[in-house]
């Protein structure tokens, strides 16, 4: 059986509720850079390629472990998360602002629905997780690392003998790790 981790990002300042930012440039909160951290120590010392998201907080996830081992990630550009809602459209909102907004995204559960320029429809997405698994996630080896988001693995219907996925959650119960 050949097993490839998912790891989702740490907190980053949008889970944290802070104000919008352009999606791929999202940082990691103070307590996400620890949750990296923390996760580098668990993970396989020896893996044989780590890939992530092209987005900023997946990277900086992945970072401490790569230093760890002295390992170069490579970017994996169809494996960053959904883009659901245009930022512009919610330039200057906190993440309590933004949660109607989304809700209403989510309620309408329309899957052609693009909410502005700089966001994708949600078919867009599911094609873009297809080619991903149909595409990449053959060509990886057992015991690929892959720092991404927990939307990407969510979206698939893939066998559990095939893939072992394992979250930070999985990893590190937050009781053991928590912000300072």
């Amino acid at each position: 059986m050949r097993t490839i981790t998912f790891i989702r990002h740490g907190q980053s300042h949008a889970n944290a509720g802070g104000l919008t930012q352009e999606n791929p440039a999202i940082e990691l909160t103070d307590f996400g850079q620890r949750q990296a951290a923390h996760i580098a120590r668990l993970l396989p010392a020896h893996a044989p390629e780590i890939l992530v998201s092209p987005f900023e907080r997946a990277r900086a996830t992945a970072r401490p472990y790569c230093e760890l081992t002295g390992k170069t990630p490579r970017v994996a550009k169809r494996l960053h998360e959904f883009d659901t809602i245009d930022p512009d459209l919610l330039q200057g909102m906190n993440g309590e602002e933004r949660r109607p907004v989304i809700d209403a995204y989510w309620a309408k559960s329309d899957p052609e629905l693009r909410m502005g320029t700089k966001a994708e429809t949600f078919l867009e997405f599911a094609a873009r997780v297809e080619q991903f698994r149909l595409c990449d996630l053959p060509t990886l080896q057992d015991g690929t690392l892959v720092f991404g988001n927990a939307l990407v693995p969510q979206r698939w219907q893939v066998s559990v003998n095939e893939i072992l996925m394992r979250t930070i959650a999985d990893l590190q119960p937050e009781q053991k790790l928590r912000a300072a």
